[in-house]
């Protein structure tokens, strides 16, 4: 198991998930409906404001019936690479400047 599996414990994440009633009448069937998009973006800055790091992730899957089982696991795919590029970026440019 990764040390970084809950790094982002605590972290805030919204999630929007929406079916229409006219889904069939425009074409799209459930594996298009149960469709799951990730973006993330994250912004480390230094105390004076100074930008340390600015990163983004995102990945898509298809979820079956358990959209946020899906979207939590998209997250926690991407958490790793997140927070390993947040932390090189911290240890190149946190330093005074």
């Amino acid at each position: 198991m990764s040390p970084y599996t809950r790094a982002l414990t605590g972290v805030s994440v919204g999630i929007s998930i929406s079916e229409s009633e006219d889904s069939g009448r425009l074409g799209f069937g459930s594996k298009e409906v149960n469709q799951v998009t990730v973006d993330m973006g994250f912004t480390l800055t230094a105390s004076n404001g100074r930008l340390i790091s600015d990163t983004e992730a995102s990945s898509a899957s298809y979820s079956g019936n358990d959209v946020q089982r899906m979207a939590l696991a998209l997250v926690n795919e991407k958490a790793d690479e997140v927070v390993a590029r947040l932390y090189a970026d911290y240890c190149r440019n946190a330093g005074p400047k």
